[in-house]
């Protein structure tokens, strides 16, 4: 059996299950890790302990809503170019729409630290289904602001946050269909156990 299969029929088998199911089916295949492995498995499990406070007053799905509109309706100055040191285009956002994107990010980040998993997930579906106009090219995601150093987060690590959030939120085949799509996103570097670690 290859592994896209895999992955395919274990969607299947694990669609509707609850999550304390999902926690105990991953423990019992803790057994048949390698003993080289062990002390990585371990690691996706150290939490941090700090108190997540969220303001009351901020509403995230407010401001993700006014930016992506902002964003469709082309208030944003963000085009490819030459740079200046090399032969290469280079996209340049002069008007600071990556630092408004990863500002959010990070709050939503810590929406689903603090276990406010529908807010964050709705977020996260927003900002990544965004289209970006360009002045003079076509339009571009999130993904291309991510690999092009206009946001300075970590891709997979946005994504494991992503992940977590719909698993949380979503249920049945929602969930599966929406967690091979954020896998996708980070090009199938997240796994099922560095998901359910950071929950």
């Amino acid at each position: 059996m290859n592994k896209t299969t895999f992955l395919s029929k274990l969607r299947e088998a694990v669609e509707g299950e609850s999550n304390e199911v999902i926690k105990m089916l991953f423990v019992q295949a803790a057994n048949y890790y390698r003993e080289d492995k062990f002390d990585d498995v371990l690691k996706l499990f150290k939490r941090n302990d700090k108190t997540i406070f969220i303001d009351e007053d901020y509403n995230l799905l407010d401001k993700a809503t006014e930016l992506c509109e902002r964003i469709e309706d082309a208030e944003y100055d963000i085009d490819w170019g030459w740079g200046s040191w090399d032969d290469e285009d280079s996209l340049f956002d002069n008007d600071g729409l990556g630092k408004e994107i990863q500002d959010l990010l990070e709050k939503t980040i810590s929406y689903v630290m603090a276990k406010k998993y529908e807010e964050a997930y709705k977020v996260f579906d927003m900002l990544f289904d965004v289209s970006i106009p360009t002045n003079e090219s076509d339009d571009i995601d999130i993904e291309t602001l991510f690999s092009n150093d206009l946001i300075s987060l970590d891709l997979t690590d946005v994504t494991l946050y992503y992940a977590c959030s719909a698993i949380m939120y979503l249920k049945g085949i929602d969930r599966c269909e929406d967690l091979y799509y954020i896998m996708g996103i980070s090009n199938y570097s997240i796994n099922l156990p560095s998901i359910v670690a950071i929950n």
